[in-house]
């Protein structure tokens, strides 16, 4: 997937996957996420936009311990 390879590229190690009936929800899982990165996410109005454009309605990410569910429908 190409957000994982964006990770990678930066040597940030992530998996990234969908899930949902029909992969609307996009997961983010590993140990570069955390509350930063989760709410500098939420802020990038581009990165945001190219999720819903792509036809996400989630995005969840996960560090293991806590998760985080961002709502892309609004």
């Amino acid at each position: 997937m190409e957000f994982e390879k964006k990770f990678k590229d930066k040597d940030m190690n992530a998996t990234v996957t969908t899930t949902g009936d029909y992969h609307t929800t996009i997961l983010i899982q590993g140990n570069i996420v955390n509350e930063s990165l989760v709410f500098g996410m939420k802020d990038n109005n581009v990165a945001i936009q190219d999720l819903r454009e792509m036809g996400f309605k989630h995005l969840i990410m996960s560090d293991g311990n806590a998760t985080w569910d961002i709502d892309l429908k609004n």
